[in-house]
């Protein structure tokens, strides 16, 4: 890095991924990230690192000078944030999140397995309302409940070009899963949607795929390892078909947890 801001070099992508260096090597590229070599960053690559609650703060205080130095520069900030497996917990979203609503430029965020509950993901949210371009979300292995997949909801419905929503095994259930279809009636652009293992009963993964009905973008719809049982099973691959479906677009559902009584 050092050599990088020596050389007065720009780059629009940093991968430090699979580093497991914590908060203490966060504070060794904080400069580095403040410094003018990023004022071009577009993707940040931060997959499992152990940066924790304290590494996530310290992140979200040099990405929120980065981003304010850029804006000055006239650079845009970063499109691409990916940061899955670093146990940042509500506290670190939060402190995140910050930084996501002052920059307003994401296209992708892929923050899957990272001890997220419902109030660490309703600031999420939030902050994600600002960003009108985002096309991609990974928030796989996070415990959305059904409070967090409403705020989800409600923030992404002036995001209209929404391509990707990954939210499989994070526990909406039922109520949730009729949050997300609300959702997904206005998401014309929607391409794959992951809502595996998250305890959804039939009726809401028929929501889902009412839901969708008119969608002529959609390409993958996982509803594996829920609660639909034999019979449930059937009625959500006839949905499926009804709505024009075909089999390449609706998972298997061989994986499932039973009947949903």
């Amino acid at each position: 890095c050092r050599g990088v801001m020596k050389a007065k070099a720009q780059i629009e992508v940093l991968d430090l991924s699979d580093n497991a260096s914590g908060p203490i090597g966060v504070h060794g590229i904080s400069e580095f990230i403040k410094s003018p070599s990023c004022y071009t960053l577009k993707e940040l690559r931060l997959n499992n690192m152990g940066l924790g609650i304290t590494g996530a703060q310290m992140l979200s205080n040099a990405l929120l000078e980065c981003c304010r130095k850029s804006e000055e520069e006239g650079n845009p900030s970063i499109k691409s944030f990916i940061a899955g497996r670093n146990r940042l917990e509500d506290d670190g979203i939060k402190s995140l999140s910050r930084v996501f609503r002052t920059m307003k430029s994401l296209e992708e965020l892929s923050i899957p397995q990272n001890g997220i509950y419902t109030v660490g993901i309703e600031e999420l949210a939030e902050a994600l309302s600002h960003n009108l371009s985002l096309k991609k979300l990974n928030l796989n292995d996070n415990t959305l409940r059904e409070g967090g997949a409403r705020a989800l909801a409600n923030s992404l419905r002036n995001v209209h070009d929404l391509r990707s929503l990954d939210i499989g095994d994070c526990l909406i259930k039922t109520n949730g899963a009729f949050a997300i279809a609300e959702l997904l009636a206005e998401a014309r652009n929607i391409q794959e949607v992951v809502l595996s293992y998250n305890s959804i009963k039939t009726e809401g993964a028929v929501a889902v795929l009412e839901a969708l009905i008119s969608n002529k973008n959609l390409l993958s719809i996982k509803l594996d390892g829920n609660k639909f049982g034999e019979q449930g099973k059937d009625i959500v691959r006839n949905k499926a078909e009804a709505i024009g479906s075909n089999q390449d677009i609706l998972d298997s559902l061989e994986e499932d947890e039973g009947s949903e009584d």
